[in-house]
């Protein structure tokens, strides 16, 4: 039996494979491909660079299954109208600034809606047809095309890849800007069984001739653009700004008016929440106002909203353990706080908590609808499930390169090679095994420093990252030191949530804290990556403690780098001191 989750297309378009009689695991986004970050093209470009033959599979399954409902023609047909007749054009331009541009535009936004309605029919047989026609054409021939839910599939992947045995009992919550007509559901699992409990419905309405939702990852988006930044991704700096400043109490006050929790559900009030959709206005408040305290604003409200509600969830339905999806659950002093507020005894937070996490979810629901055992994936160190390379494969990229580098063959040797470099405050590239599934750099595509150098996050931004300086870098930590550090955590293993960071170490290890003295760690053993682990433990040696600096390995606005063609690539465009690759120590060349 083979399994292909897929979402097929629109933003964090990604595959994730299953194969039960190899047991084996393939995930993949299209951005890693393309290089374009947040690429809203569909997984032509995966499938072409994975499959080289024809390859047969089971059942392909789309993390999408809104066909009926008038509320998610925006999500579906507009999609697929793009898709469809506008491929070749975006193709053509092959820039993640132009195609995120024209997607995000109020105006092509509106134009889109006025084709959204045609029956349900229509719309899943064309799209069938159309997923069919782009799977045949990429080698890849599957006998069914089954459609799940967006947020079911969210859900599902927080459950089977969290560390609950399958025989325990788990709440999912899943939180984006929306999909299939809802931004929020509450699910039920225990092993092969699922419920939904409820959801909060993405209601559409119009504000001065354009159509929006009500959802609160879409206002989280539209104070995001209103500061200057990219929505639908650097809601990450809107959120690292916001320890900066402070809540304006008056507009929160209004914020916080602006809904009310019936039924478990999360129901914005249209006529005191369409104001926060118009840019301007929300312009003239930051203008008034200043950014950072605009941007606390919408940050403690996002808290006070979601604690608000699972203050209610909680009291009506017991939860013994907490799984996390979807895209506003990137934002990790929010997931934090529900730790802090709340004393489950399980939290969870998946990596590819984004829409590239679907499609392991549609991949698991298809499993488990057909009594599938998927025990066996227990066994897998999530999320290493990308693509690895030879040797060979990295010579040929060495030698296409020859000219501009120099590298030398380290063996065993290479993890005190690495260390030593760290110590010695160098900029260091690693690029080892299989790439990480879902947006977080785990050690094998990564850029590692000294987090114990003062300057060393103004070095990374100068060399490499060019982010802004505002913008705090994340910790890798050997697990033995994680009580010692931090005042209050658990063995989180994927920079998905901040811990607080005991006081006495934030001027010690300052490239790692943020202003607010939290930390979003990486907490490493050796089961999880027994590479990554070694490196840490020589730097403790030295150090005192096993910390380095994790930050992905790409350049400012190019997505992680997936082959090793890409990591000389962006190795000889920016300041990076070494490469260390496939236990090969790459350095430029001096004399060029």
């Amino acid at each position: 039996m083979k399994i292909m989750g897929t979402k097929f297309f629109g933003s964090d378009s990604s595959i994730f494979t299953l194969d039960f009689k190899k047991k084996k695991i393939y995930a993949s986004s299209t951005e890693r491909h393309t290089r374009l970050k947040h690429d809203w093209r569909d997984i032509s470009y995966i499938l072409k660079n994975r499959f080289k033959k024809k390859t047969y599979y089971n059942y392909v399954a789309q993390s999408f299954n809104g066909f009926k409902s008038k509320d998610t023609c925006f999500e579906t047909k507009s999609f697929f109208i793009i898709i469809l007749y506008l491929r070749k054009l975006l193709d053509i331009f092959k820039s993640s600034k132009v195609i995120v541009y024209k997607s995000n535009s109020n105006f092509l936004r509106n134009f889109l809606h006025t084709f959204a309605y045609y029956s349900s029919f229509l719309n899943k047989y064309f799209i069938t047809k159309y997923i069919m026609n782009t799977l045949v054409k990429n080698k890849v021939i599957a006998k069914k095309i089954l459609f799940y839910d967006h947020h079911l599939c969210h859900a599902a992947s927080s459950y089977f890849f969290s560390d609950l045995s399958l025989n325990q009992e788990a709440h999912c919550l899943t939180l984006d800007g929306q999909g299939d007509a809802y931004f929020s559901k509450l699910f039920y699992f225990k092993n092969k069984k699922y419920q939904l409990l409820t959801g909060s419905k993405a209601i559409t309405f119009y504000n001065k001739g354009f159509v929006h939702i009500t959802s609160i990852g879409e206002i989280y988006s539209n104070f995001t653009e209103a500061l200057g930044l990219i929505r639908n991704s650097d809601e990450g700096k809107t959120e690292a700004l916001a320890a900066y400043g402070k809540k304006n109490k008056k507009i929160f006050d209004d914020l916080v008016s602006s809904y009310k929790i019936e039924d478990l559900s999360i129901v914005f009030k249209i006529h005191k929440i369409k104001k926060y959709y118009e840019i301007n206005y929300l312009k003239k408040l930051i203008k008034k106002f200043g950014k950072k305290n605009i941007a606390a604003t919408i940050q403690k409200f996002l808290e006070h909203m979601m604690i608000d509600y699972l203050n209610k969830v909680t009291k009506k339905i017991k939860i013994k353990n907490l799984c996390l999806s979807g895209g506003v659950f990137a934002n990790v002093i929010l997931n934090l706080r529900i730790y802090e507020k709340f004393n489950f005894e399980k939290i969870y937070i998946v990596p590819a908590m984004t829409d590239d996490g679907t499609s392991s979810g549609a991949a698991f629901l298809t499993a488990i609808d057909r009594g599938l055992d998927l025990s066996w994936i227990k066994k897998y160190k999530l999320p290493y499930f990308g693509d690895t390379f030879k040797k060979t494969e990295i010579l040929d990229a060495i030698k296409i390169n020859n000219n501009k580098i120099e590298y030398k063959f380290l063996g065993e040797r290479w993890h005190a090679h690495v260390a030593s470099s760290v110590i010695e405050n160098k900029v260091v590239a690693l690029f080892n095994g299989s790439m990480e599934y879902g947006p977080r750099a785990l050690g094998n595509r990564s850029i590692i420093a000294n987090a114990f150098n003062i300057k060393m996050r103004d070095i990374l931004n100068l060399k490499v990252k060019r982010r802004a300086e505002y913008q705090p870098f994340c910790p890798s930590i050997i697990d033995k030191d994680r009580t010692s550090l931090f005042q209050s955590s658990y063995n989180h293993k994927f920079m998905t949530i901040a811990f607080r960071l005991k006081k006495r170490f934030w001027k010690k290890i300052p490239s790692m804290t943020h202003i607010d003295g939290t930390s979003r760690p990486q907490f490493v053993s050796k089961k999880d990556n027994k590479d990554f682990f070694k490196i840490l433990t020589l730097v403790k040696k030295k150090l005192g403690f096993g910390v380095v600096i994790n930050t992905s390995f790409n350049l400012h606005g190019r997505a992680m780098v997936r082959t090793p063609h890409d990591a000389i690539q962006d190795f000889l465009d920016c300041n990076i001191d070494c490469l260390y690759m496939g236990k090969f120590l790459i350095t430029k060349n001096k004399s060029v």
